[in-house]
């Protein structure tokens, strides 16, 4: 007899829709085929940085020019790994840098050589250019790839202080030099000491000289101009109208100016708003001002190169209501230091130069790239005068209207009057005068 127990148990049952097979959508497949696709030909066609395989590795710090194609007389000649303030890029940065040198009597064309932190992959290829005997190239190690001609060169790696490697490569990808870095504090240089014939850990950094005393005393003083012979002439920090840039915009600007009978390579001087930070902006290279010139410098922060026949522009503004301009050389050197208060639009603080250039002045009519004196005011008004083809000037302007007209008449009211000098009539109807810009 089945007890109670068994009587009431029974095999478990499986309730319909609890597990069920789910049906893959419609074309998945296709669509993972499709998906896979693509990723391949991303792969194979992507653009990349310019980097390329290295072939070999010598093991060795110079081998022999029969090795490859790499000439030995193109060596590393100084490493900074750790640039705290020592040396600033293009843009007033403080990349890790290296220095190349032609040690040669013959000019060596180092277009397809290689640099690189990597023995397997050249991350840096130097263009086609020739390098003249005992010319250096700096090559600054900030994680991009820099390598026109004309251009600061960056290379697509950084340098450890903890001590790293170097290898330098020849056209056929074969690394002809190996350096070992040694661990180094901020602003130390690892250098070839053409004297001892071998590399040494010194504080003393040359970047584009010869690593000897008339090298260190010929960097020291590559910037350095008597006092007041290239100073900040005018700033104008709330522009409207006085200075268009390449886009049709009109930035602020600050102007300088070579009281020297020498022109002025600016590659080596720097622009700043902070005297904590002199290195904020660095001139690039190309920027000269002539002899008793003067030289424009669009304070707009878009941070690029002269464009045809135009200005720079500095990756900072100014403020209207009061700031300071610092002009710096890159080794941190102050030249001159300009304070001014609150400008109004389309003012200017300048030097006078009509009285005493020691003094400066509130201009009502800037004079970008000319000195300021009254005739650059009138050649100025001039200018502005060419662009206005409706031929309606403001002629006069009474402020401060208090004498009588008529009997027993006060007239209290200023005016402005308006001049035709088109030599048509022209309907005023559209136009509008403002005292508010």
């Amino acid at each position: 007899m089945q007890n109670k127990r068994e009587r009431h148990t029974s095999k478990p049952t499986r309730k319909p829709g609890m597990i069920r097979r789910v049906k893959p959508p419609k074309y998945t497949l296709l669509y993972l085929l499709i998906l896979a696709g693509l990723l391949v030909a991303l792969i194979l066609f992507a653009p990349s940085a310019s980097v390329q395989p290295a072939k070999n590795v010598s093991g060795t710090d110079v081998v022999s020019e029969n090795s490859g194609t790499g000439n030995p007389l193109f060596r590393i000649n100084e490493v900074m790994s750790s640039n705290r303030r020592a040396y600033p890029d293009e843009t007033g940065a403080f990349p890790d840098w290296i220095e190349l040198t032609n040690a040669s009597s013959e000019p060596i064309n180092i277009g397809g050589y290689g640099l690189s932190d990597r023995e397997d992959k050249i991350l840096f290829v130097f263009p086609d250019m020739t390098v003249a005997p005992g010319e250096h190239i700096l090559v600054f190690a900030s994680d991009e790839t820099k390598n026109a001609v004309g251009e600061t060169f960056h290379a697509n790696f950084k340098i450890s202080s903890a001590g790293d490697k170097l290898f330098l490569f020849g056209t056929d990808g074969i690394a002809y030099q190996k350096l070992d870095i040694p661990a180094m504090d901020s602003d130390m240089v690892y250098i070839y000491n053409g004297m001892k014939k071998e590399y040494e850990i010194v504080t003393q950094y040359t970047p584009g000289y010869d690593n000897t005393q008339e090298g260190l005393a010929a960097f020291r003083t590559e910037s350095l101009v008597p006092d007041g012979v290239l100073v900040i002439n005018e700033v104008c920090a709330s522009s409207i109208t006085t200075l268009a840039d390449e886009d049709g915009e009109y930035p602020d600007w600050i102007e300088l100016h070579n009281r020297s009978s020498q022109p002025i390579d600016l590659s080596n001087y720097a622009l700043s708003d902070n005297p904590d930070s002199l290195i904020k902006w660095r001139f690039p290279p190309g920027c000269v001002i002539p002899a008793n010139g003067y030289f424009v410098v669009y304070a707009s922060g878009k941070d690029r190169p002269a464009a045809q026949g135009l200005w720079p522009h500095t990756r900072f503004r100014l403020r209207s209501n009061g700031d300071t301009v610092i002009l710096s050389d890159v080794q941190g050197h102050r030249i001159d230091i300009v304070t001014y208060d609150n400008l109004q639009t389309d003012t200017s603080w300048g030097r006078d130069e009509d009285n005493d250039p020691s003094n400066f002045r509130v201009f009502t009519l800037p004079t970008p790239g000319l000195p300021n004196v009254r005739a650059s005011e009138a050649v100025i008004d001039s200018q502005f005068c060419q662009k206005n083809a409706s031929g309606l000037f403001i002629s006069e302007v009474m402020t401060g209207n208090t004498r009588t007209h008529g009997p027993g008449v006060n007239y209290f009211y200023d005016y402005i009057e308006i001049l035709n000098i088109s030599g048509q009539a022209v309907n005023l109807k559209g136009y509008g005068l403002s005292d508010n810009i």
